[in-house]
């Protein structure tokens, strides 16, 4: 008997099909293209066998719960995350009536993976101890490492680092040990992931260089993809632009190549974002459209709501705070729809400051106080330092000092407290300068101006174009005034 057909055999079996074989084969190929195309970020495709099983599961109860599973992880590439869930859900009542049934961990897992991005850390970190016991149960070293790889992963985006980088070793030291490249890549990453939050990108980078190594060894496009991303976001951040442009485009013909409409549009909105920066509003704004088109095309609402936010902070760089409310005012009806927490705090905290710009300062504060409860409650330092300074500003410019003080202080204690990669460390220098500035404290207030001006020439330096150099210095409303003020404050020469 040849191999492939005791592998058909063998999953028919294990597909429990009642000896129905031509329910049985055809379930057995199906489930191994969608390992390939899972593998490969072939969405299309993985759609097409999603719809293929769904019909077969309507003939034979006994595919039921992979149905669930499948239909379940295309809503995750559509960023429906709570329909995701339900339909998790659903795959675990019907596993519960076969108490053998070998879908369990891997529906512990997709459980998980719903509330983690509907930003319900503590249930998915209860589903996914549940699944690391079963593996460990089983003896399945390779999948009781993943789990422990997301178990960490979900305690970076609580914010807790060091419980981040405990379990990720350990997942790291069981795919040492069996040799197992693929996953070796996944834990190489978030390990990366979990360094960039403690701004430690020098060895973020590495870990990121040596996953993309063994992703272009393994031939793992989707994840080369991923990663070519990552890495353009730590260039981007050190405004080493062209570095950055080099990774995202990497990744975006590797995007082309498998189809990945979703990664391109991941892509177009951080090449768009940095454009932004970079004082290129007008082809900024229309690759964000072009992000944002694919979004619609593919029904993509997580993918929607970013982009709608980032053309917010467009139009804020521009100054145009109207048009930044219309859009964040979408992104948050987005968030709210999708049960999407975490970035409903964030946006929030972004209409504090567009409020605030429009002199609706009343408005700021009562959602200002909302926002630093979601967001707390997230753990995402990052955005809360953003929050603080941005309340600080709304505070100073109603002429309450010492509150304004109070807000801005958090914000400093915060980022001297733990380098955070996400915050933009001079907008919070000059809030606290001006502040102090205007509480008399002169000598104080020219020390964080100048930590603020330095932050951004640090970055200035980055920039091998001057005509882009010059973009970033002058077309960036918030970082123009921190150069003009910086240098309105130094002698004059005769």
């Amino acid at each position: 008997m040849t191999d492939i057909a005791t592998w058909i055999i063998n999953n028919v079996r294990e597909a429990r099909a009642g000896g129905r074989l031509e329910q049985g084969i055809p379930f057995a190929v199906w489930q191994r293209q969608w390992e390939i195309s899972d593998l490969s970020g072939n969405r299309a495709r993985s759609r097409e066998i999603a719809e293929k099983i769904s019909q077969l599961a309507k003939r034979q109860p006994s595919y039921a719960v992979t149905d669930r599973l499948y239909n379940a992880k295309i809503h995750f590439y559509s960023g429906e995350y709570a329909r995701a869930l339900e339909l998790s859900q659903e795959a675990l009542l019907l596993s519960r009536q076969d108490e053998d049934d070998p879908n369990l961990p891997e529906i512990y897992v997709q459980l998980s993976q719903a509330y983690q991005n509907l930003s319900n850390f503590d249930k998915a970190l209860e589903y996914q101890a549940q699944a690391a016991g079963l593996y460990r149960a089983l003896g399945d070293q390779i999948s009781l490492g993943n789990s422990l790889a997301n178990i960490g992963l979900i305690y970076w985006k609580m914010g807790r680092s060091q419980e981040a980088l405990s379990h990720l070793e350990q997942a790291r030291k069981i795919f040492g040990n069996n040799r197992d490249e693929r996953s070796m890549a996944v834990v190489l990453t978030n390990t990366a992931n979990v360094l960039l939050a403690t701004d430690q990108t020098e060895k973020a980078q590495e870990e990121y260089l040596a996953a993309l190594a063994i992703c272009r060894r393994t031939g793992d496009l989707a994840k080369q993809s991923s990663l070519h991303n990552n890495l353009g976001a730590i260039n981007f951040r050190r405004a080493d632009y062209s570095e950055a442009l080099k990774h995202y485009n990497l990744g975006l013909r590797i995007d082309e190549t498998l189809g990945n409409l979703t990664g391109q549009a991941a892509k177009l909105n951080n090449m768009s974002v940095m454009m932004g920066s970079m004082g290129k509003h007008d082809e900024a704004m229309s690759s964000f459209e072009r992000a944002l088109k694919i979004d619609m095309k593919t029904g993509n609402q997580d993918g929607q709501m970013r982009k709608l936010g980032n053309i917010a902070t467009l139009y804020s760089i521009k100054g145009n705070y109207p048009r930044a409310l219309e859009f964040i005012d979408q992104a948050i009806e987005i968030s709210r729809k999708i049960n999407s927490q975490g970035y409903y705090g964030y946006f929030l905290s972004q209409k504090v400051s567009y409020l605030g710009n429009l002199g609706d300062n009343a408005g700021a504060k009562i959602i200002g106080n909302e926002a630093i409860e979601l967001t707390r409650d997230s753990g995402n330092l990052s955005q809360l330092t953003t929050l603080y300074s941005n309340l600080a500003d709304i505070y100073c410019d109603t002429g309450e000092l010492d509150k304004a003080y109070e807000y801005s202080s958090l914000a400093i204690d915060l980022i001297k407290k733990q380098e955070l990669f996400e915050v933009l460390k001079e907008n919070s220098w000059y809030t606290h300068s001006m502040i102090l500035e205007k509480t008399g404290k002169i000598p104080e207030s020219l020390e964080y101006l100048k930590m603020a001006y330095d932050e951004v020439q640090s970055k200035a330096r980055n920039i091998g174009d001057e005509q882009e150099k010059k973009g970033f210095l002058t077309k960036n409303r918030a970082i123009a005034e921190i150069v003009e003020k910086w240098e309105n404050s130094q002698p004059k020469e005769n």
